[in-house]
C-alpha cells in the first residue's frame, strides 16, 4: 500500500493536467493551413505529403516487415504500404479552441503533394474554420482501441449520429448554396435537386432557401438514415458549387 502511494505520487507529479491539453506538442501529431479539397468525401481528408510519411512511416515499415530503410529512401513498395495503411486509419483533426464536440472530428487519411491540409468544404462550420489561413492540427490513435473509437464517436456519421441537430451545420455553404438556388428557379432545376436528394417528390415552387433545405434534409435523415442522407449532401454540394 505504501509503494502504490509513492508511486501514484510520483506520477501525479510528472504528469499533470496541463501536459495533457490539446495545445501541447503531441506525438503522433502535425499542423499546418487548411484548403478546400472539392473531390474528397465527407469522412475523408488529404495530409500533406511529409505529414503522412512522418504519422505512417513507423506503420509502413512495420507493414514491409520492419523495412525502414524502404520507407526511408520512399520506394514504390514503401509508398503502396503507406497508401494501405492510411486507407484503413482514422485521424483526429481538431480546431481549436476546442469549444463543441465537432471541433475534434475523425477522418480517413489521404495523401496529398502539397503542403496544406485539404478538408471537404461542408465541414468548415463544424470546425469553425475556413480558407483564408486558418490551421488545424492532426492527430493519429495509434492503439486499436484508439482506431475503433475514433471511427465509432468522433467520425462525421458518427456525430450526426449522436446529434442529428448537428446536420444544419453540414448544409452546403453559401457559395454552393447560392448556386443551387439558382438552379431551383425553374422547374427542370428543381426536379433535378430533388434527384440529387433522392426523392420523388419535387423540391417546393419558388427560390430554394437553407431553411428550406435543412427542412427537406431533416426529413430525408429520418427517413433514409445517415449514410443517405450525407450522400445527398455530398452530390449537392458538388453541383451547387457547379
Amino acid at each position: 500500500a505504501q509503494l502504490q502511494a509513492r508511486v501514484d505520487a510520483c506520477f501525479d507529479a510528472l504528469l499533470t493536467p496541463y501536459h495533457l491539453l490539446l495545445g501541447e506538442r503531441q506525438l503522433f501529431s502535425a499542423r499546418t493551413v487548411i484548403a478546400p479539397g472539392a473531390d474528397l468525401q465527407l469522412d475523408q481528408v488529404t495530409l500533406a505529403d511529409e505529414i503522412a510519411w512522418a504519422l505512417f512511416g513507423p506503420l509502413a515499415a512495420r507493414e514491409l516487415g520492419g523495412d525502414e530503410d524502404a520507407v526511408q529512401a520512399r520506394t514504390e513498395q514503401a509508398s503502396q504500404a503507406l497508401d494501405a495503411v492510411m486507407a484503413r486509419s482514422w485521424v483526429v483533426v481538431n480546431r481549436a479552441p476546442t469549444l463543441s464536440p465537432t471541433n475534434l472530428i475523425a477522418f480517413h487519411p489521404l495523401r496529398d503533394p502539397g503542403s496544406v491540409i485539404r478538408l471537404h468544404p461542408l465541414v468548415c462550420q463544424w470546425l469553425n474554420g475556413d480558407f483564408d489561413g486558418d490551421q488545424v492540427a492532426v492527430f493519429l490513435p495509434i492503439t486499436a482501441g484508439g482506431q475503433r473509437e475514433a471511427g465509432e464517436q468522433l467520425s462525421v456519421a458518427a456525430h450526426v449520429t449522436r446529434d442529428p441537430a448537428l446536420l444544419d451545420g453540414l448544409l452546403p455553404p453559401g457559395e454552393a448554396l447560392c448556386g443551387l438556388a439558382r438552379l431551383s428557379l425553374t422547374e427542370e432545376g428543381r426536379e433535378e435537386i430533388a434527384q440529387l436528394i433522392g426523392i420523388k417528390e419535387s423540391i417546393p415552387e419558388g427560390l430554394l432557401t437553407r431553411t428550406i433545405l435543412a427542412s427537406v434534409m431533416h426529413q430525408m435523415l429520418d427517413r433514409d438514415g445517415v449514410e443517405a442522407t450525407l450522400a445527398a449532401l455530398e452530390r449537392l454540394t458538388e453541383r451547387g458549387f457547379e
